[in-house]
């Protein structure tokens, strides 16, 4: 495909994304979120690294696609919507925007699920999530089958229910599109592709401090932190980051 053909597919893929601007509509989207009618209902994100999956991974990008809310996160994916005019809105990233979920949860007596990372980690995040009072029904690794999931979810799932998938990027979008497609529920479920957010919320990882938060280099703290493991998203992905940035100015003009 021509570089024309994909930024256009990238160029729609921003559009999908909701924009919020104002706490109003962080509250209107907070909300929706939990308005459903016995729906399944999935929450994804977009920053600079699902970008750089989704031009070679299509069932990536089709998942993201058939995401019922797409929320942009990080500033690479700020700097390239603004570079073709189209507004990014606040960065919604879901380290911050996740835990406000799961509070709103709580409150409405929705149940949790947490499926990710290394089972000890989703298990310390159990027990923090029901130290606040948070009704968490299962929880499993982030390494098993997309039918072992199905499974869990289909014995557990008895109400309104949120399911956190912790496995990273490509998988846990892919595992969102395939339990949206085939879990049959009587329930409003919200399923959230949530990244590392079991890694925090169990311990395992922690947040950057406030400055780096504040200058939007919250990436660049991770990296150092573990840079062996980030360095192929971190660095070799700037310069696709890069690349990319340089192809949509161009066939903007």
């Amino acid at each position: 495909m021509s570089s024309i053909g994909k930024n256009s597919e990238l160029v729609s893929l921003f559009k999908k994304i909701r924009c919020v601007k104002t706490d109003l509509e962080y509250s209107l989207l907070l909300a929706d979120l939990f308005r459903g009618s016995n729906k399944i209902i999935v929450l994804s994100f977009l920053n600079a690294y699902a970008i750089n999956i989704a031009e070679k991974n299509k069932e990536f990008e089709r998942a993201l696609r058939k995401s019922d809310f797409l929320l942009r996160d990080g500033v690479g994916a700020s700097i390239l919507m603004q570079s073709i005019g189209v507004d990014s809105g606040n960065n919604m990233n879901g380290t911050d925007f996740i835990p406000k979920v799961i509070e709103l949860a709580t409150r409405q007596h929705v149940d949790i699920v947490l499926f990710g990372t290394a089972i000890e980690v989703v298990r310390k995040a159990r027990e923090r999530l029901e130290s606040s009072g948070t009704n968490v029904i299962e929880v499993e690794s982030g390494f098993k089958s997309f039918h072992r999931y199905l499974e869990l979810l289909e014995g557990s799932i008895n109400r309104k229910s949120m399911v956190i998938l912790g496995m990273g990027m490509p998988k846990q979008e892919e595992l969102s599109l395939f339990l949206k497609e085939s879990l049959v529920s009587p329930h409003d479920v919200l399923i959230v592709n949530g990244g590392a957010i079991l890694d925090f919320l169990g311990g395992n990882a922690t947040r950057a401090p406030h400055l780096f938060q504040k200058m939007r280099l919250e990436w660049l703290f991770r990296f150092f932190s573990e840079p062996r493991r980030l360095f192929g998203r971190c660095i070799v992905g700037g310069l696709v980051f890069f690349k990319r940035l340089v192809s949509l100015k161009f066939n903007a003009r």
